[in-house]
């Protein structure tokens, strides 16, 4: 709805990232905080969009379902080596958006997560290369690597590295 504030995506996943990762936080708790993420990404855009009340329980059901299977499945891989699996998480962000925005013929990429940084073509030249998954990746993976850095404090130089490597590899992109 306000493409100014895509940069707010940066942070957007690292609360239901960090609680996932907790071990102590049955995986249950976790898919409801998931659905609590979806309805406040899509009662928003309900509420601006107006659209039919068909096509409006469509996007309810389906961004809100994303949102908790975003939370279940990146909290089972987060339990788990933290620093791969954080490639993984901007793997499963990917998918998900795919899924997201070709599920629903009538969607298109209009309905991505990651559309809002049209706003900044100078942040998101990698597009040309990896298209809007690649922005989409990218903010799962980092973010993720966030989380593995404030948990695990035994690994954060590994963790570091990994996210220095992915932000070298995206900004050399982004000069070409």
């Amino acid at each position: 709805l306000y493409p100014s504030a895509a940069l707010l995506q940066c942070v957007a996943l690292v609360p239901i990232l960090y609680f996932g990762a907790d071990k102590k936080i049955r995986l249950r708790v976790i898919m409801t905080s998931g659905m609590y993420m979806g309805l406040t990404y899509t009662i928003p855009q309900i509420a601006t969009l107006r659209l039919p009340i068909p096509i409006t329980l469509v996007l309810l059901l389906e961004l809100t379902t994303m949102m908790i299977l975003f939370a279940g499945i990146s909290a089972v891989l987060l339990r788990k080596s933290p620093v791969f699996v954080s490639l993984s998480v901007g793997a499963l962000f990917v998918v998900l958006d795919w899924t997201n925005y070709t599920s629903v013929p009538i969607w298109g990429t209009a309905q991505s997560f990651v559309r809002c940084w049209s706003q900044y073509p100078y942040l998101i030249q990698s597009l040309s290369l990896a298209g809007l998954s690649g922005i989409g990746f990218a903010l799962g993976s980092l973010e993720s690597l966030l989380v593995s850095y404030m948990m695990h404090i035994k690994i954060r130089e590994k963790v570091l590295k990994t996210a220095l490597v992915e932000i070298l590899v995206l900004a050399s992109v982004n000069i070409f």
